[in-house]
């Protein structure tokens, strides 16, 4: 599993481009973050955290991604399905139940792919696992639309900072050529 710590946004190795700013160049002195690999959470003394979950539905080459309501605080951008882990409840079965509530698809939740904490303005931890479809076809029934997006496609929409972290490092692992392919 890949953490990521962040203030701000995101940051991954390499030179990527997400809506126009190339990663190490543009961005570099904008963003402040790290990433560690197989890690853990530093913790902030006495801070409150929301902890969320997403689904990375991946079928072929397209992962499934849903817009924002209006009247929601980030309206019209794009999001991997998913939704706030109530009090008691397994990070697993929140996600379970928020894709069958928003969703109406049943769901086999897999193995966590990416972890992010955003600090700032409000800490935030986002867990994005995979999953499978169980029953069901995915519905619109808490976003603007969904969609079913190429991975190698996935920088042109607008999307929240810890989401553009999970996708960037979708991107990594998926769409990246191999040294072979050079």
């Amino acid at each position: 599993m890949l953490f990521v710590i962040s203030e701000q946004a995101y940051i991954l190795n390499g030179t990527t481009t997400w809506q126009g700013f190339e990663h190490e160049a543009e961005v570099g002195s904008v963003v402040r973050s790290r990433i560690l690999k197989d890690g853990g959470w530093r913790q902030m003394a006495n801070q409150q955290y929301l902890e969320v979950v997403a689904l990375i539905l991946l079928e072929d080459d397209r992962v499934l991604m849903a817009q924002r309501p209006e009247g929601d605080p980030w309206s019209g951008l794009w999001e991997f399905p998913g939704g706030k882990v109530e009090a008691g409840e397994s990070r697993e079965a929140a996600l379970a139940r928020e894709i069958r509530e928003e969703l109406g698809l049943e769901i086999i939740v897999g193995d966590c792919f990416l972890a992010v904490k955003r600090a700032t303005p409000v800490s935030l931890q986002l867990y994005a696992y995979f999953g499978r479809r169980g029953e069901g076809e995915p519905q619109s029934n808490a976003h603007a639309a969904l969609a079913w997006v190429k991975l190698s496609e996935l920088h042109k929409l607008p999307m929240p900072m810890p989401d553009i972290a999970v996708a960037l490092a979708l991107q990594e692992r998926y769409c990246m050529p191999s040294p072979d392919s050079q």
